[in-house]
């Protein structure tokens, strides 16, 4: 399942300087990862990495469940494709860009207590937006075969 740690209010914020490459954007996602005890971007950082209607939808999802009490639909971490913040090891990260679009390969090795060594192959898309560069969805083959992030909230591909 695809998941997203979640874990305070979305606020957006100003960004800083922002990458000037779909590649450069990425090794910003993923790269922090490979430093231990990092959990993930902080709520505040999701607006500045999915592109708004899947920022929203997130975060409309991630209120409601808080004011019902519940689990969000994203407990876990989206980027990852995993329950929680693991140490990744032997991170890879391909992208190619065509115009204000990209694809990006992410590929990297999780190490969590619960599931042992695992291997994870992610197909992260971007867009170039006003801001930026931001991911328009992410896909997984791990458990779910057809499902991406965007499905997930039922947002049009």
């Amino acid at each position: 399942m695809l998941a997203g740690l979640l874990g305070g209010l979305f606020v957006h914020t100003a960004s800083a300087q922002q990458p000037a490459t779909a590649q450069a954007f990425l090794d910003g996602v993923y790269r922090p990862y490979l430093r231990k005890g990092y959990e993930g971007p902080s709520a505040a950082k999701y607006a500045e990495i999915f592109v708004p209607d899947l920022f929203q939808a997130i975060d409309r999802d991630f209120r409601q469940a808080e004011r019902k009490g519940e689990v969000p639909t994203l407990s876990g971490d989206a980027f990852l494709d995993a329950d929680g913040p693991d140490p990744i090891t032997d991170l890879a990260i391909n992208v190619v860009v065509s115009g204000s679009k990209a694809v990006g390969a992410v590929a990297f090795v999780i190490q969590s207590p619960a599931h042992g060594v695992d291997r994870r192959q992610l197909t992260i898309d971007l867009v170039q937006t006003p801001a930026g560069w931001r991911i328009y969805d992410i896909a997984s083959k791990r458990d779910f075969p057809n499902e991406t992030l965007r499905g997930l909230f039922k947002l049009r591909r």
